[in-house]
């Protein structure tokens, strides 16, 4: 009983990949194309989630500034 089934290699990439067969077999065309797919969608999430995180920086060091304006005041 095989539990694994190894797919092709994509191009571009060095390392071959693997998909469980628990659910049964699994045409290795399918699973290549869907898992690019999700590639993609991976990086499009990723520039929203930087977009947010340099949103959320910006805001954290206008706090910093105005902070260390509000300790200079209070020093002097």
């Amino acid at each position: 009983m095989t539990l694994v089934q190894k797919l092709p290699r994509q191009p571009g990439k060095r390392d071959s990949r693997y998909v469980h067969l628990f659910s049964g077999e699994v045409n290795p065309v399918e699973a290549s194309t869907s898992n690019s797919v999700q590639g993609i969608t991976d990086t499009q999430n990723s520039g929203d989630r930087i977009s947010l995180l340099e949103m959320q920086m910006a805001d954290m060091q206008e706090e910093i500034n105005q902070l260390k304006l509000l300790v200079e005041q209070l020093t002097s």
